[in-house]
């Protein structure tokens, strides 16, 4: 279900239903469409609305398949070992991308800060347990395929560390915003008017159209 390609927006007309409709009911049913505020989806909405993606569950099943991705936190010596984990807090500090990926493998990380209590065990004295908090930030890393005849998206897992963040392995890309649209903010002219560039002729280029039609395809997706 997750992983199922998008045919369309959740708020299109059913087209089977409207043809069902009376003229009344069609009319009724336009001029409610009319008046919602009609907004483009950032990443976050096309995710948790489109691809029906829960960050918490996806943290969970990370975890729960490998506990060592928590043995970096831990306080006391090797000869305890992690058991379990319970999830205090989960806030979403910001979607984080950057403008030029291939369409056919956009990378977008979901930072996070988790508030946990860590429960350890030692293996030899059953009765022996530890349980400690830890706060820390990492990011969920997910990529698109926005080719039109593909539009999936496939949560890779847990990524800790600065230098694994997807704006850290691009680091001479234009950043983009919760659109996955470019932040044309940057000191060398050179390197705003090749990203200008590329937008105004993004269509007739050849090989991947990246960033671009990216934006393009989540922001059709309309409230």
């Amino acid at each position: 279900m997750k992983e199922r390609p998008i045919i369309r927006s959740p708020y299109a007309y059913d087209i089977d239903n409207i043809r069902l409709m009376s003229e009344a009911e069609r009319k009724k049913l336009y001029e409610q469409k009319e008046n919602i505020e009609e907004e483009p989806y950032t990443v976050i909405d096309v995710l948790k609305k489109v691809y029906h993606r829960d960050f918490i569950d996806d943290f969970k099943n990370s975890v729960s398949r490998d506990m060592r991705l928590l043995e970096i936190y831990k306080k006391s010596s090797d000869s305890w070992k992690i058991s379990q984990f319970w999830i205090d807090s989960f806030k979403i500090i910001r979607p984080e991308s950057v403008f030029g990926q291939p369409i056919y493998d956009t990378i977008v990380d979901i930072y996070v800060e988790v508030g946990l209590r860590v429960l350890e065990i030692y293996p030899e004295w059953y009765d022996e347990r530890n349980i400690y908090p830890v706060k820390t930030r990492l990011r969920l890393r997910y990529t698109f395929d926005l080719r039109p005849c593909h539009l999936t998206c496939h949560y890779l897992g847990i990524v800790l560390g600065e230098e694994s963040g997807v704006c850290s392995l691009f680091e001479d890309y234009f950043r983009t915003d919760k659109y996955l649209l470019p932040v044309l903010i940057s000191t060398s002219k050179s390197k705003s008017s090749s990203c200008i560039t590329f937008l105004a002729n993004g269509f007739c280029g050849v090989g991947s159209i990246s960033g671009l039609l990216s934006s393009l395809i989540l922001g059709s997706f309309i409230r």
